[in-house]
């Protein structure tokens, strides 16, 4: 037991460090595209948090299989390089038992993945889904910025404020143009304006307060002329299309397992195979750690990291070759799988013989 929570500790002090290293390097590239989508006001600023923010249960659930891999060869390497593994097997610990106690380990770090990918990520991505797709007056509102046009609609709608609040949600000093069917355009003046949903069909409506609107056609005088303390007019925009999004779907609607939708098989395929990479991973990496004393702690970690850009990539290869049909729903991702264990099966095999 007091090796078991030697070898514990060893791995999960790697496991975190190289988790939060690789989290940070993919969250650093994700903010630079949020950044940019804001600096073209495809969304607001103010979101990037958000968005964020529910970005990392979805990479902390892709990144924690390579990070134990990581951990668990690195922990091991250095055991072995400083002839401490060599010295627990000279007593009653035996490779057998290592890898039972890695396997062990294994499983709560797949069992904690499998919750996120099973049940946390299709509500996340719901959730950041809509956020981005949704392109509704509020948010239109929230990405203008005060003395500058804001053109949309191909130049058919133009927008300009003099001012917004603290929180960007209420504009101040409205002008609005929009050109309507009949070749007429509406001008629009009003102190404030913002975002409000509809209770009757949910849909976002633009709330005008104390205004003026001008209606008619450009070089003609019959203007119609309208005073209004407040309106609501609606604006065409695309509606979020989220809940089409496979991703959102909660893990119960993609049964059965051998579902004849292919996109949903390979949906749930997918999340399956998170947590079983895991368990395969971590068989790998007992072999892969394995290196002579005094040696170099990282001798095997190039040829590991290879091994699992190949395994890593396959995985969307065989989960693309479900939704197109090319391999049939029963063989799904499956065969993949079992190619790796086999591989590690040898590995451990080769280093028995080996070294006994």
């Amino acid at each position: 037991m007091i090796i078991f929570r030697y070898i514990s500790k060893e791995i999960f002090t790697a496991l975190v460090a190289l988790t939060v290293v690789l989290l940070l390097i993919f969250m650093s590239n994700q903010c630079i595209q949020y950044l940019n989508a804001a600096a073209k006001g495809r969304i607001p600023g103010m979101f990037i948090l958000k968005l964020m923010l529910l970005e990392m249960p979805n990479l902390v659930a892709l990144l924690l299989p390579l990070g134990f891999y990581l951990a668990i060869i690195l922990s091991y390497g250095r055991l072995y390089a400083e002839s401490e593994m060599t010295a627990l097997f000279v007593g009653s610990y035996s490779p057998q038992r290592l890898l039972r106690h890695t396997m062990l380990l294994a499983a709560v770090v797949a069992i904690f993945v499998g919750v996120l990918v099973f049940w946390v990520a299709p509500w996340i991505s719901y959730e950041r889904l809509r956020i981005l797709k949704s392109t509704g007056v509020k948010i239109l509102i929230q990405t203008l910025a005060p003395l500058q046009f804001k053109t949309a609609q191909n130049g058919q709608l133009v927008f300009y404020v003099e001012g917004m609040s603290k929180r960007h949600e209420t504009a101040k000093n409205v002008f609005i143009a929009r050109l309507l069917k009949d070749e007429k355009w509406q001008i629009i003046w009003a102190n404030e304006a913002k975002g409000q949903e509809n209770q009757a069909t949910k849909e976002d409506e633009l709330v005008l307060l104390k205004g003026k609107a001008y209606i008619g056609e450009p070089g003609k005088a019959n203007y119609q002329l309208v005073d209004f303390n407040k309106a609501n007019v609606r604006l065409p925009h695309p509606t979020s299309n989220a809940e089409t999004d496979i991703r959102t779907a909660s893990t119960a609607s993609l049964l059965p397992f051998l579902n004849q939708d292919k996109n949903k098989a390979a949906e749930l395929q997918w999340r399956i195979s998170v947590p079983v990479m895991v368990l395969i991973l971590a068989f790998l990496a007992v072999s892969l750690s394995r290196v002579k004393p005094r040696g170099g702690k990282y001798a095997n970690l190039l040829p590991a990291i290879l091994i699992y850009v190949i395994y890593a990539n396959f995985m969307f290869v065989a989960r693309n070759w479900v939704v197109i049909g090319k391999v049939p729903v029963w063989l799904g991702v499956w065969w993949l799988h079992f190619g790796f264990f086999v591989l590690a099966y040898f590995l451990w095999w080769r280093n028995a013989r080996k070294f006994g």
